[in-house]
């Protein structure tokens, strides 16, 4: 059994027992102890839910399950006691106390764990406000996953996206690979600010993620953005590609482009800037990175990708860049999406307007459903009956 429908069965058994004034009294008189233990049980289910929501503990897990389990057979024996003879009774009665005690056994072990997470939750907490400073991205945060959690599962985040925007899957999936820097199941408050700090306030940065690194070939990350890598590797990246794009290790919001020009490796930064990329002139510009940098066309951009297409061109101008139109992809996916999930609608209204007595507004109506599903939608609703 899943652990949230053992949490909810053992409840609902604890419910059972107690209302049944007969097996109440039975109970009271056996072993008044695991009473309390049934009590507790119901005074922690919103820190069991809570810790459950937050991480999935295979510990807790087990031991709802196994406290289930236990209840079950618990609930049954009581159940049984009074139909058995005297000689019975007595054997029932030692096998409820040895349940009892399993029982009490595993909530206090259950019990202790829970507190040791509070503990560390407690110790660990910190004021999200204080982390997260864009507006937008803090409501969205305390909304979803509560203002005293500092860190949250990646899928339960990236959930909390889906509903909360219009993305479509494969750029929810590469969200994952920009935002999750680290890889692991978690998403903290602390990476959540860094992404934003790199591509913008939270209204803009998803968009502005995917229009930068988005490779429309390989639906991945662009090869030539390396997040966070060590100076040494540099020279040796280069040897293969024209730049690289990684985070400045030190300063908010800045990358770095580093490239190669004749036998010298150049360095340029990009700064996020009020929702803009920004292509900045540094004070200790070598010649040749001062050179580069004149003569790039796009020192200023939405997003990422304008700017290295336009430093790709200054580097290798003999090189035709293909300019790929993945925004006109995009709109094909949902063009497709919307057909998919609109086909059975469609070839309902073509059956209703076949029907007699609106065979005479079907022109008016063909033209409207031309325009799409959300017309569509207004014409069934003209359609129904009041």
């Amino acid at each position: 059994m899943e652990a949230g429908k053992a949490l909810g069965a053992s409840l609902e058994i604890i419910k059972m027992l107690y209302e049944t004034a007969e097996t109440y009294r039975r109970l009271e008189k056996i072993n008044s102890n695991i009473l309390n233990e049934l009590a507790l049980l119901i005074s922690i289910k919103d820190q069991i839910k809570v810790c459950r929501r937050m991480d999935n503990n295979i510990i807790v897990d087990n031991y709802l399950i196994d406290i289930n389990n236990r209840l079950t057979k618990f609930k049954n024996i009581v159940e049984s006691i009074g139909k058995q003879n005297f000689f019975k009774k007595i054997l029932y009665t030692r096998k409820v106390e040895k349940i009892g005690k399993e029982i009490s056994k595993s909530m206090k072990k259950l019990k202790f764990l829970l507190d040791i997470k509070k503990d560390m939750q407690q110790s660990a907490k910190l004021d999200v406000a204080n982390i997260i400073t864009d507006i937008k991205a803090r409501e969205f945060w305390e909304n979803n996953f509560g203002s005293e959690n500092t860190f949250v599962q990646s899928n339960l985040f990236f959930s909390a996206i889906r509903m909360n925007t219009s993305l479509i899957n494969y750029e929810i999936d590469f969200l994952k690979k920009v935002i999750n820097d680290d890889n692991d199941k978690y998403i903290s408050a602390f990476e959540f600010q860094e992404w934003l700090d790199f591509f913008g306030d939270f209204s803009v940065a998803m968009r502005r993620t995917i229009d930068s690194l988005f490779d429309p070939n390989t639906y991945d990350i662009f090869e030539w953005y390396q997040k966070n890598i060590s100076k040494s590797i540099i020279k040796t990246l280069l040897s293969e590609k024209l730049f690289i794009m990684r985070k400045h290790s030190n300063q908010k919001g800045i990358f770095i482009l580093n490239f190669k020009f004749q036998q010298e490796i150049g360095e340029l930064y990009i700064k996020n800037k009020e929702n803009e990329f920004h292509l900045e002139m540094l004070l200790t510009m070598k010649q040749f990175e001062a050179q580069i940098f004149s003569q790039i066309d796009k020192k200023k951009a939405n997003n990422l990708r304008e700017i290295t297409q336009s430093l790709e061109y200054v580097l290798n101008p003999q090189n035709e860049i293909q300019y790929h139109d993945w925004q006109q992809e995009r709109q094909n996916h949902l063009d497709q999406k919307i057909y998919s999930e609109s086909s059975p609608l469609l070839s309902s209204i073509d059956n209703i307007l076949e029907l007699p007595g609106i065979s005479h507004i079907k022109n008016g109506v063909g033209t409207i459903v031309d325009t799409g599903v959300g017309a569509v939608k207004d014409v069934f609703n003209w359609l129904t009956p009041r």
